[in-house]
């Protein structure tokens, strides 16, 4: 695992723990969302938390592979940095989005196909087997009409 169940450890591809894990986080949490290596909550006060792989920056707390090297992972959860409260979120293969109160969506993480909605120019690129672009903090998504719920899918 890359550290995606939030227990503090990280184990071999196909490690599996039947039974759940409490993840210690700073509140309750009302929504969770997993992508391919990484999870997230969303705490009643709109803030997010994620752990796992961080290579693309798809926790969303500035972190992610500059330099081909180990995988950037956090066994435990960070807190996006963002200045927006979410009221719903939702974890692609390596991206993560999160839906305001006033209907904007924020997303962080892989961008190589497109899936933060957003253009490439001007991004960061970050290595995780090969150079791709990404956003390890949320970037707003600009032109989208006002959104009720959003969902995220795989990268290609």
């Amino acid at each position: 695992t890359s550290g995606q169940l939030g227990n503090g450890q990280v184990g071999q591809a196909n490690d599996q723990q039947p039974v759940p894990q409490q993840v210690p986080l700073p509140g309750s949490a009302i929504d969770v969302t997993g992508g391919a290596e990484h999870s997230c909550a969303l705490l009643g006060g709109g803030q997010v938390y994620c752990w796992g792989d961080a290579s693309w920056g798809q926790l969303g707390n500035g972190t992610y592979n500059s330099v081909y090297g180990p995988a950037v992972r956090r066994t435990t959860p960070v807190q996006v940095w963002t200045g927006s409260a979410y009221v719903a979120i939702a974890a692609g293969d390596f991206h993560t989005c999160g839906l305001t109160a006033a209907g904007e969506m924020d997303c962080w993480g892989h961008n190589e196909h497109g899936q933060l909605g957003v253009p490439q120019a001007g991004m960061p690129q970050c290595y995780s087997g090969w150079w791709d672009y990404c956003s390890a903090t949320p970037v707003r998504v600009a032109g989208a009409p006002t959104l009720a719920s959003i969902a995220a899918g795989r990268f290609d």
